[in-house]
């Protein structure tokens, strides 16, 4: 199910909104925030999709349970990034937890839909702590998991004074401003992290050690400075990764065109060359 902290408040101003009788004078336009949220730093922002009309559809039946239907359509498009947003939530009358959820929307001309559904859904069923004891056979060795190790700075250039590796400095739109940088370490991995947001928008950055790893060859090749790259659409994030000999570089990207995104992930490789 959707952990967000952000969840419950989302869902009761979405209720408020249709008792406050949204429904029956034909909707009204508020800044609310579809599920799932973008970007998940601040609870004051109106999403990807900006003012949106909140309307209840009556109720339905989901695998057996009783939901009731409210269904979110976008008036705007934020700087054009996606267009004809719709959401349609399906939300358990008992528990208030969403138990499938629609999501369709333009972006970049190409047309998206996504749909989650949760089945077989029991609330509270009493398991027994047992349940979760895990007895390992005999005859094997028990050892503490690789743990990660994270730790956040203030700006680059602290981060930079720690990293085992170079910190790229990218040319970031002036709109966003950087609001954390971290560095993650294991027994095995070294990643350094940047994460810059505004209202509408966040981009992030990426940059470990794993340059063995093989990702999936799902995407658009694209290229980023002299690298091959793949650029992959995950519903409201894009994400541009690339390997050189030296690192593994992930850029994504939630509330911004894909051209301003690889311009993006070009400056990250410009800074770091």
């Amino acid at each position: 199910m959707n952990t967000s902290r952000a969840l419950p408040s989302r869902l009761d101003r979405l209720f408020a909104i249709i008792e406050r009788g949204a429904a029956e004078d034909g909707g009204e336009a508020h800044d609310i925030d579809p599920l799932p949220f973008v970007p998940e730093s601040s609870d004051q922002t109106a999403g990807i999709a900006g003012s949106m009309t909140v309307s209840y559809d009556g109720t339905a039946t989901v695998d057996g349970r009783s939901a009731y239907v409210l269904h979110l359509e976008s008036n705007t498009s934020t700087a054009g990034v996606v267009a004809d947003f719709q959401q349609t939530l399906w939300i358990d009358t008992e528990w208030y937890v969403p138990i499938k959820r629609t999501t369709e929307y333009v972006r970049d001309g190409d047309p998206v839909s996504i749909t989650t559904t949760y089945r077989n859904v029991t609330f509270n069923p009493g398991l027994s702590a047992e349940t979760f004891r895990f007895d390992p056979p005999p005859n094997v060795t028990v050892v503490d998991a690789d743990s990660a190790r994270q730790q956040e700075y203030v700006d680059i250039a602290s981060l930079r004074a720690v990293a085992s590796f170079s910190v790229p400095n990218p040319t970031v739109p002036e709109t966003l401003r950087l609001v954390e940088a971290t560095r993650t370490v294991t027994d095995r991995v070294r990643s350094i992290g940047l994460k810059y947001a505004n209202e509408t928008s966040v981009l992030t950055v990426s940059k470990s050690n794993l340059t063995r790893y093989v990702p999936s060859t799902d995407g658009q090749a694209v290229t980023v400075g002299e690298w091959n790259a793949t650029l992959r659409n995950l519903g409201t994030e894009l994400r541009v990764s690339w390997t050189t000999p030296d690192a593994r570089y992930s850029v994504a990207g939630s509330g911004i065109s894909k051209s301003a995104l690889l311009e993006f992930a070009r400056s990250v490789a410009r800074a770091d060359a």
